[in-house]
């Protein structure tokens, strides 16, 4: 597993996350025998609607979609979870992926698009149109680069990091890294919500140029966009409770946000296209 300190430093200077769009908050691919307890856990705003998203898992042997769930008629609990999950763990609303062996143990990866089942064949090539999160993952495997650079990442985590990929799953943190422990399905661990009242953006992606953000407050708001080495592209200020900002010079790609305001601070994942 490789470990990314500029990245790792970008999110600690955050002090407060916000789920704009849909996280990958919880995967488990190994258990002993054939992996009768598999899960996908997923994040997002509480009691959430996941129409028009779909899970895709792609292959490490060859960097194509061996399956993909659509998530139209669900939506997410009051924690902002919702769970795929192989039979014996399955409950309530959660997609039942089949008896064992669904979620490959690496070197693979999870990720969550817009869009169908249907768009999403097996041996569909990976791209970044459409997608809003991603992660790879193995157990102790050499690191993906096919799967690491199409996804336009650089962290491969590794669920047999301690010696234990039998008996953990990799979670993410509240800084928007993962780290391996013992599962924790459907279980919200210290997430950190947005501290600033009414903060939203749209759209996301962004394919014409300029985003909107807004929040409740007209105090004055610092707006700040990283690159995901951690460099700034863009910074800039105003005040009331509506703005247009303009990304016509960053280069099309994923960036983080970072909005204060009065001493209160968000962060929000975005895709420029």
């Amino acid at each position: 597993m490789k470990k990314n300190y500029i990245f790792t430093l970008l999110f600690l200077i955050v002090t407060s996350l916000t789920y704009g769009q849909i996280v990958i908050n919880e995967i488990d691919a190994d258990q002993t025998g054939t992996d009768t307890e598999e899960f996908i856990e997923l994040l997002w705003t509480p009691n959430t609607a996941l129409d028009g998203y779909v899970v895709v898992l792609f292959n490490g042997s060859d960097d194509k979609s061996y399956m993909s769930y659509d998530l139209d008629g669900k939506m997410t609990n009051a924690n902002g979870l919702f769970v795929l999950a192989t039979t014996s763990i399955a409950s309530g609303s959660d997609i039942d992926m089949g008896a064992d062996n669904k979620v490959q143990n690496g070197a693979d990866a999870v990720a969550v698009y817009l869009g169908n089942d249907t768009d999403f064949p097996n041996d569909t090539v990976i791209s970044t149109t459409d997608l809003i999160d991603a992660l790879v993952y193995g157990t102790s495997d050499s690191d993906d680069t096919g799967l690491l650079t199409g996804f336009g990442l650089s962290i491969q985590y590794d669920e047999n990091l301690n010696g234990n990929k039998d008996t953990e799953s990799i979670q993410r943190k509240s800084d928007g890294t993962y780290e391996v422990k013992a599962p924790s399905r459907y279980v919200v661990l210290s997430v950190l919500r947005s501290k600033i009242k009414g903060f939203a953006t749209y759209p996301n992606p962004i394919t014409n140029h300029t985003f909107t953000l807004t929040s409740a407050s007209s105090e004055e708001k610092s707006v700040t966009v990283f690159n995901l080495l951690g460099k700034k592209v863009l910074e800039t200020r105003f005040s009331g409770i509506k703005s247009d900002i303009n990304v016509s010079a960053i280069n099309a790609g994923i960036y983080i946000l970072k909005v204060t305001e009065s001493g209160k601070t968000a962060t929000k994942k975005l895709v420029i296209r």
